[in-house]
């Protein structure tokens, strides 16, 4: 039994080795994943955004409501009948031009321009109540209760009331008013100037402080010398307060790379990433303007650093 027992011996286990079919699709993935980054990286630097440096101007607008107060003639109806218009609407008469033929029931009478001036067909009832050159006594409080109901525009074939007015002459060649009303709660600030620029219709022009409210909201009577000659059919109007103008190198806030504490760029030198150190002189809604220190127009910058990294080389 003993020496039976002692025959019987373990038999070595074989050791189990990876088939050659295996083996090779473990290489196959490997070779993917490896060849994946490579195409990965090849994409992500075909990517990379590449620009020169250059200078713009950076405005800060604030939106406002306006009231316009203009030199303007109400010109009434001489009798009651059917108005035939003689002169365009806009159109600029003398002392003395045909403006419309009123054709009543017994008679037709011709109006004449009893001044010159531009002629608006736009009508508010305000006419003769808002005077420019009651400036120095008009009061911004009164301006607040002034109910602006929009203009009635009078034309062709309508009919005219005996001594009532049908259309206006504006004098286009004096100064206006504007009453600038501000609702913008976002606003802290606005900082009391002797001139402010302003946007009418798209046209920068700028008018000089006349009176000045704060808060509640914020109010500005300026007198303004320059002005599209397309508002003079309006009362009320939107403006555009141009509060500050920033100029210099301006770049996307994102660009910025950051080493340490320190701030900077990334750009590009003979087809290779380098990272610049930079100062910011201001931000300004997602753009930042750089100071004017290591940088000029010739610099290559990256306006999508997260694509790449610093040594990366790349083609633009």
């Amino acid at each position: 039994m003993d020496g039976q027992a002692g025959n019987r011996r373990k038999l070595p286990t074989k050791k189990k080795r990876l088939s050659i079919p295996v083996v090779g699709v473990l290489l196959a993935l490997a070779a993917l994943c490896l060849l994946s980054l490579q195409v990965w990286q090849w994409i992500s630097l075909k990517l990379v955004d590449v620009e020169p440096l250059k200078k713009s101007t950076l405005v800060e607008n604030l939106p406002a409501e306006a009231v316009l107060i203009k030199n303007e003639i109400p010109v009434k109806a001489p009798i009651t009948g059917k108005i035939e218009m003689l002169a365009a609407d806009g159109e600029r008469l003398r002392v003395g031009s045909p403006i419309a033929r009123i054709v009543g029931p017994q008679k037709t009478v011709t109006v004449y321009s009893p001044r010159a001036g531009l002629l608006c067909t736009h009508l508010d009832d305000l006419e003769g109540v808002l005077i420019p050159k009651d400036a120095n006594v008009l009061d911004i409080k009164m301006l607040e209760k002034i109910e602006l109901s929009g203009t009635q525009k009078v034309g062709g074939g309508e009919k005219a009331q005996k001594g009532i007015p049908f259309c206006k002459l504006v004098d286009n060649l004096q100064p206006i008013l504007i009453y600038l009303r501000v609702e913008e709660e976002s606003i802290d600030n606005i900082e009391k100037r002797e001139n402010y620029s302003l946007l009418l219709q798209g046209e920068r022009t700028s008018g000089r402080l006349m009176e000045f409210r704060s808060r509640s909201p914020w109010q500005l009577l300026l007198k303004v010398t320059q002005y599209p000659k397309e508002i003079l059919h309006s009362r009320l109007i939107k403006a555009q307060i141009i509060m500050q103008e920033l100029n210099g190198y301006t770049i996307p806030q994102d660009a910025l790379v950051f080493e340490g504490n320190q701030t900077g760029i990334f750009v590009v030198e003979q087809q290779f990433v380098n990272w610049l150190p930079v100062r910011v002189k201001e931000h300004f809604q997602g753009t930042v303007i750089l100071e004017e220190n290591n940088i000029s127009a010739n610099t290559r910058y990256i306006t999508n650093p997260v694509r790449v990294k610093k040594g990366a080389r790349v083609e633009w």
